[in-house]
């Protein structure tokens, strides 16, 4: 079993969705860099908190938190923004695999108005 379904088997009992990012290997063993997401109902997490806060500074609707977009021919939920990032500040997470991934503001604003123009026809 690969270590993000057992950490994730976990999660599911306490709230919380766990995903597994770099491995490093070295001569006394490795470390392993987790992030570790609220999912309880109601919860936010600290970058859903701060995409509603700070969508504006960006020209996006705050309440895009949990809208599902189109990037590059994947589809992607708007999980937040991380602030400090200036360059790749919006924390998305890809449907196929759950990997969480961050991409430019400009480029997730063009794909949700593409989106609301489709709906619209």
């Amino acid at each position: 079993m690969e270590m993000t379904e057992i950490l994730n088997k976990y999660g599911k009992t306490v709230g919380v969705e766990f995903s597994v990012g770099n491995m490093r290997y070295d001569s006394d063993g490795s470390r392993v860099s987790t992030k570790i997401e609220v999912t309880k109902v109601g919860a936010e997490s600290k970058e859903a908190a701060d995409f509603r806060l700070l969508a504006h500074r960006y020209d996006l609707d705050p309440d895009a938190v949990g809208k599902d977009i189109v990037l590059g021919g994947e589809a992607f939920t708007i999980t937040g923004m991380r602030p400090r990032s200036r360059k790749y500040p919006i924390c998305v997470k890809r449907k196929s695999d759950g990997q969480l991934m961050k991409y430019g503001a400009a480029i997730v604003r063009l794909a949700l108005e593409r989106q609301k123009a489709e709906v619209t026809r």
